[in-house]
C-alpha cells in the first residue's frame, strides 16, 4: 500500500520532493501557509551538486536560462582590493559549474505543475501516514514533533537585497572587512544580488524603519563596487535583513515524520549550499519513501550534510573576524594561498551527492 505524504512547505526543498515523488509514481499533497504566490527572496548560487539532481527532474535547461552561468568566485578586501580568485572546472559539460538566479525565478521553475494548497500549515497528521516538513528554520512541522528546539546563533546578521546595476564583475565577489562582509551576485536584466553581514549582540534587532539609513552608516567605509549600489538603495523595505543560525538535530526522523533543507539541518550561507542540500534531500528522500526504507534517508546524508554545515561555518567564523590583527593575518594568507588549493578542497562538495 503506497503511503499517504502531506508536503508542509512549497519553498525549494519542498517543490524538489514533489517532483522526485511524481517522477517515482507517488502520490501526495502539498501545503503552504503563504496566502498567496509573491516574488519573494533576493538572490542566490546553485552549484554543479544541485543542478545534477534538478538535471534529473528536467529543469537543468530552465534554470540555466533563468540565471547567470559562473565558473567561481572573488574574494577582495573592503577597499575592492583582489585577495584571491578561485574556478572551478565542471567534469560535465553540460552542467555548469554554477548558476545565479533570483529565488523567485528557481521558484517559478518548480512550482510547475504542482497543485499547492496555499493558506494552509499543519496541526496534527491525521489522515497522513508521513508528514514531510520542509518548511524552513522556524518550522511547524518540527515544532509539533520534535518541540521545541534552540537554534545556534552564528553572532552575526545579515542584509540582502537587489538593485538594477550591471557591475563588471568576473564572478561573484565578496569584500570582507572588519567584522562585516558585504558581496555581489550578477543576475539577468542587468541587476545585481548584493548581501552584507556585521557582527552583533544577541539582542540586536533591526526594524524596518530607519533600517536603510542605519545600513548606510554601518556600511560607508566599504569601498570598490559598493558605493555604487547603495547609492541605488532608495527604501527602507528594500533590505532583507535575517539573523543567522544553525538547525542541529539528533535526528531527522520521528514516527510519521521527516524532515529536510533548513526545518533538519538550516546552516550559515558562506559556501553557498542551503538550497543545494534541500534539493539534495528531496531526491534521496524520494528514493527512501519509494523504496520503504525511510530511515536510510538521514544515514545516506548526515555525514554530507553535517560537514558541508561544518564548513559553512568555518568560513564564517574567519570572514567575520573583527581584530585589526586578524583581519591583517587573514589577508595576507588569502592573498599567499595558492589558487589551485580551493578546488581540490572544495571538489567533494561540488562533484559530490546524491548518487
Amino acid at each position: 500500500m503506497r503511503p499517504r505524504i502531506l508536503i508542509v512547505g512549497a519553498g525549494i526543498g519542498g517543490l524538489t520532493l514533489a517532483h522526485a515523488l511524481r517522477q517515482r509514481g507517488l502520490s501526495f499533497d502539498i501545503v503552504d501557509q503563504a496566502p498567496r504566490w509573491e516574488p519573494v527572496g533576493a538572490g542566490f548560487g546553485l552549484w554543479s551538486n544541485a543542478l545534477r539532481v534538478l538535471d534529473r527532474l528536467g529543469f537543468l535547461a530552465r534554470v540555466v536560462a533563468a540565471g547567470v552561468p559562473f565558473t567561481g568566485g572573488d574574494v577582495t578586501d573592503s577597499r575592492g582590493r583582489l585577495l584571491t580568485r578561485v574556478r572551478y572546472a565542471s567534469p560535465d559539460p553540460r552542467i555548469p559549474v554554477g548558476v545565479a538566479l533570483l529565488r523567485y525565478e528557481l521558484h517559478e521553475v518548480l512550482r510547475e505543475s504542482i497543485e499547492v494548497r496555499l493558506g494552509t500549515t499543519i496541526e496534527s497528521r491525521e489522515g497522513y501516514d508521513l508528514v514531510v516538513g520542509a518548511d524552513g528554520v522556524h518550522s511547524r512541522v518540527r515544532e509539533l514533533f520534535w518541540g521545541p528546539v534552540e537554534l545556534r546563533d552564528s553572532g552575526y546578521t545579515s542584509w540582502r537585497f537587489v538593485v538594477p546595476i550591471d557591475l563588471p564583475l568576473e564572478g561573484p565577489t565578496e569584500m570582507w572587512g572588519a567584522g562585516k562582509r558585504t558581496g555581489f551576485v550578477a543576475m539577468r536584466g542587468g541587476r545585481t544580488y548584493c548581501f552584507a553581514t556585521m557582527n552583533v549582540g544577541r539582542d540586536f534587532d533591526d526594524p524596518p524603519p530607519g533600517r536603510l539609513a542605519r545600513f548606510r552608516e554601518n556600511f560607508h567605509d566599504f569601498g570598490g563596487h559598493f558605493p555604487a549600489v547603495l547609492d541605488l538603495l532608495e527604501r527602507d523595505e528594500e533590505l532583507i535583513h535575517a539573523r543567522l543560525c544553525d538547525v542541529r538535530l539528533e535526528t531527522w526522523t520521528k514516527p510519521g515524520a521527516v524532515l529536510l533543507g533548513d526545518a533538519a539541518h538550516a546552516m550559515t550561507p558562506n559556501v553557498a549550499q542551503g538550497a543545494a542540500m534541500a534539493i539534495e534531500d528531496a531526491w534521496v528522500l524520494a528514493d527512501c519513501i519509494a523504496c520503504g526504507v525511510l530511515d536510510e534517508c538521514e544515514r545516506k546524508r548526515r555525514s554530507r550534510v553535517e560537514w558541508v554545515q561544518n564548513l559553512s561555518w568555518r568560513f564564517g567564523v574567519v570572514g567575520q573576524w573583527s581584530s585589526p590583527l586578524a583581519v591583517a593575518a587573514r589577508d595576507f594568507a588569502l592573498r599567499l594561498t595558492p589558487r589551485s588549493l580551493a578546488p581540490r578542497q572544495l571538489e567533494p562538495l561540488l562533484n559530490g551527492g546524491p548518487g
